[in-house]
């Protein structure tokens, strides 16, 4: 599923009378079972690391649980370089 997020970004010229630009940013976004599946665990197993708040960062959109990929590598990464 992808989101689009605005990130705002003033136009080229450097001119800071001009107005800013919307720039739209795609956010690819993993559902709790695509999450569960890239952490090799089942979804009962993530939503404990949710309820215990050791899962990766994740918000409720539209009632779902949904992960941002970017922010789950990162958080892997983390957790990588805790262990090491």
């Amino acid at each position: 599923m992808l989101f689009l997020h605005t990130v705002a970004a003033s136009q080229s010229g450097g001119n800071s009378n001009m107005p800013t630009l919307e720039t739209p940013r795609l956010r690819r976004l993993l559902t709790l079972a695509e999450a569960a599946e890239a952490l090799r665990k089942n979804e009962s197993q993530l939503r404990w690391m949710i309820q215990k708040k050791t899962a990766p960062p994740h918000a409720k959109i539209g009632g779902r649980v949904m992960f941002d990929a970017d922010r789950l590598a990162a958080w892997l990464d983390e957790q990588f370089a805790e262990a090491s």
